[in-house]
């Protein structure tokens, strides 16, 4: 499973969050947050399970635990 950014606009949209509000629950900064979406940018595993977490993946969350560099 890996969310796209396509998939991710469309979790954000139906959720009614702009994109302000989702970089702020995701720690990250808009801008990126709308490259990626975009297909622009890319994600660090850091990054990419917070958002998942932000966008309740459970799955995909605990898929990327082990990598990412603040789990606990």
């Amino acid at each position: 499973m890996f969310a796209s950014g396509q998939s991710l606009r469309a979790m954000r949209t139906a959720r009614k969050w702009t994109l302000s509000q989702a970089a702020a629950k995701a720690g990250m900064d808009e801008s990126h947050l709308s490259k990626v979406e975009r297909g622009l940018a890319g994600l660090s595993v850091d990054t990419l399970s917070r958002l998942a977490g932000v966008y309740d993946l459970a799955e995909l969350q605990a898929q990327l635990a082990p990598y990412a560099r603040d789990a606990a």
